[in-house]
């Protein structure tokens, strides 16, 4: 395993961050297995700093995640670059002061789960909390990393409009966004090339859909995603590759992408990914062809069929 490393600010990180949602709770559409062990979660880390991994993804909604990768990272030197979201608890709105009161708690409860005096990348986990409370929201976060509680600050995004807003109010460091051969949306709108010269970082997710291309049935709702996973597929035999690696390639080889945020359900599946991601290049006519494929898919149906789920 040969793993690429992205420089911020001095710091090489990893282009593969272990998302670790699937270590806190059943997660994915495609998950088989359901939440590994504690040992198995071990095991699955070790797997993936083995491999060169130093960026990690979890989420205070993420059941048990924050506590599982905090165990694990007490054993573990610094150096690795963590980040961790949280979300807005609302009912009926809720003032300035009680809009940082609870970021700053929420922060606070990630880091003595986490382990670490100071979170890498803290996150605004539904853009929703973004656009309704606007700069009063942006400016908590901002308060938070100038008293050295998160080194960068972001906002965890689904679409076009959600990047907008956040360009607009200017402040934020990172974005994570979804991206693949299915959700091509952001790559046919420029966004890429925007959020760079913005400054922003990007952190791509959902580069499998989620897993869907590799279902070999499709849940009932989904069938309307078969049609073009059957096109994947045959791509992918056209050009010798497999379906994941097809996938992953496809992003991981793009400029301007800083790390892709990939999850797993078992030490082997890691394997899997660094394989895929260690795999050539993927060729200019397979590209241009899988680009081609995006331009049809439905995929704004596709993706509120998965987020109903």
């Amino acid at each position: 395993m040969v793993m690429q490393y992205t420089d911020i600010n001095g710091f090489n990180i990893s282009k593969i961050t272990l998302g670790t949602a699937q270590l806190g709770m059943d997660y994915g559409i495609a998950n088989k297995n359901g939440k590994p062990s504690f040992p198995e979660a071990m095991t699955l880390l070790d797997e993936a700093i083995c491999g060169g991994v130093n960026s990690f993804d979890t989420a205070a909604h993420y059941g048990e995640s924050e506590n599982i990768l905090g165990k694990y990272l007490a054993n573990k030197n610094s150096g690795l670059f963590i980040t961790t979201k949280f979300i807005l608890d609302e009912k009926n709105g809720i003032s300035d002061d009680e809009i940082f009161m609870q970021t700053e708690k929420y922060l606070k409860q990630s880091l003595k789960s986490l382990g670490v005096p100071k979170i890498s990348l803290y996150m605004m986990h539904r853009a929703s909390d973004m656009i309704k409370y606007g700069k009063r929201a942006a400016d908590a976060l901002v308060m938070l990393k100038e008293r050295n509680l998160a080194e960068y600050i972001g906002v965890s995004v689904y679409n076009a409009f959600e990047i907008d807003k956040m360009l607009e109010l200017g402040v934020f460091d990172a974005v994570q966004l979804p991206m693949g051969i299915m959700d091509q949306r952001l790559i046919r709108r420029d966004y890429i090339r925007r959020l760079n010269a913005a400054g922003v970082l990007i952190f791509v997710r959902s580069v499998f859909t989620q897993g869907l291309i590799f279902l070999d049935h499709m849940p009932p709702g989904m069938e309307k995603a078969a049609k073009y996973v059957g096109k994947i597929r045959e791509t992918a035999k056209k050009y010798n590759r497999s379906v994941g690696e097809l996938a992953l390639k496809f992003i991981s080889d793009m400029q301007g992408v800083a790390s892709l945020v990939l999850g797993a359900e078992t030490a082997a599946q890691i394997k899997e990914i660094f394989t895929f991601f260690n795999a050539e290049p993927l060729s200019g006519a397979c590209i241009d062809e899988l680009l081609d494929l995006g331009a049809e898919i439905p995929i704004d149906d596709i993706m509120d069929e998965l987020l109903r789920r």
